[in-house]
């Protein structure tokens, strides 16, 4: 039992001479000649004690046995195929999907990190404006992983991993804060409020404002803008104060640009979530990414 397994060349050549019906072009085909593929068929019928192979001099059939067997072996040397092929190609490519403003505000300035951990793995980001990614838009547009925002139950079909929780908090520029009482009523009340026009963003005043018994701020006090990048950016410069997620002022506040207020926190009920098909293309590299990413939170 020991020596079950037969040559892996007399099933390639075996499977060569069932797929063609012919020994001559199952030879051109695997760049063998013919007495090479004959003495291979001939060897993996002595190992299987089994004749697999009807020959004469018009045609070349499988026999009974030689069905069964073939029907077998295809299955397996296709499965070791694509395993190899996943880690021959697979491997060195990895495209993660993500919303801009997280991408922009957190994830960038930590890649570089897994980019010089992995530098095999030809890695991409894209950031399609999706509500949310579905089971299909994974095939659809050919991306391996999301890092996405929701809930647990909001994508069916996949594997879903929570990353990180979310807070909503009140940020401001160093130079708002410049001889002026910190306060959160005080803060609200006496500066411009950075708005983000986005349906995902259009509730953050009213979640916030709701969990400190505070009334939203009075629309002429609103400044709009289409993008929390935007957003951001006019806060730093002191043009108002924002409500916004705190992971994507980390950086900001690790080097002085914004202020948390204190006592400003509110947990919301959605987090981001690691999301993959059950049957991931790329297993490789969505683990290593995994993995990586597990590591840095």
């Amino acid at each position: 039992m020991n020596n079950v397994l037969p040559p892996l060349k007399s099933l390639l050549a075996f499977e060569a001479v069932a797929n063609q019906c012919s020994f001559t072009k199952a030879a051109e085909m695997l760049n063998l000649t013919h007495s090479a593929v004959s003495q291979s068929i001939k060897m993996l019928e002595k190992h299987l004690s089994h004749t697999l192979f009807d020959r004469n001099t018009h045609s070349v059939k499988l026999t009974k046995a030689g069905e069964i067997y073939f029907n077998e072996i295809s299955k397996s040397l296709n499965m070791i195929r694509n395993a190899s092929r996943q880690l021959l190609t697979n491997e060195h490519s990895l495209t993660v999907n993500m919303q801009t403003s997280f991408a922009v505000r957190w994830f960038n300035s930590r890649l570089e990190e897994f980019i010089n951990q992995n530098s095999t793995i030809d890695f991409r980001v894209a950031t399609l404006c999706l509500k949310k990614i579905s089971y299909s838009d994974f095939d659809n547009y050919k991306i391996d992983l999301a890092i996405d925002y929701g809930n647990d139950f909001d994508w069916p079909n996949c594997v879903v991993e929570k990353l990180l929780d979310d807070k909503l908090i009140l940020a401001v520029s160093p130079k708002i804060l410049e001889n002026k009482k910190i306060g959160i009523k005080n803060i609200l009340s006496s500066n411009k409020c950075i708005f983000i026009s986005q349906i995902s963003r259009k509730d953050d005043y009213k979640h916030w404002c709701n969990a400190h018994n505070l009334n939203e701020p009075a629309p002429t006090s609103h400044i709009y803008y289409t993008s929390t990048t935007q957003g951001l950016n006019a806060a730093v410069q002191g043009t108002g104060v924002m409500i916004t997620h705190s992971l994507y002022i980390e950086d900001a506040l690790t080097n002085g640009s914004l202020v948390k207020i204190p006592n400003s926190e509110v947990k919301i009920d959605k987090s981001y979530y690691l999301v993959h098909p059950e049957n991931s293309r790329n297993t490789l590299a969505v683990n290593i990414f995994k993995q990586w990413i597990r590591g840095i939170i």
